[in-house]
């Protein structure tokens, strides 16, 4: 059983304050929506896709998002790594 939410007017409301009011990164149209949170624990990206019956079917998926200077710390400790083993 899919997760939905009834598309009506009350429900994009809620949709776009979770946005006004700082909660949510993201955007809502007419057909989907995507939200991501703001604060950081929570790494999930909450994405609606509007289907035949006009609900919206809810997908949620984990976001990872690895900082440049972290991709730049890892190499830089495997090139170290590689150097003291060779």
């Amino acid at each position: 059983m899919k997760e939905t939410i009834f598309k009506n007017e009350k429900s994009l409301n809620i949709l776009n304050l979770l946005i006004q009011n700082g909660h949510y990164k993201g955007f809502v149209e007419s057909g989907r929506f995507e939200l991501t949170r703001n604060h950081f624990p929570n790494n999930y990206k909450i994405t609606g896709i509007l289907n035949d019956i006009g609900e919206f079917e809810i997908t949620s998926s984990l976001k990872i998002n690895m900082f440049g200077s972290g991709k730049i710390l890892a190499i830089v400790g495997i090139l170290l790594t590689l150097a003291i083993s060779a």
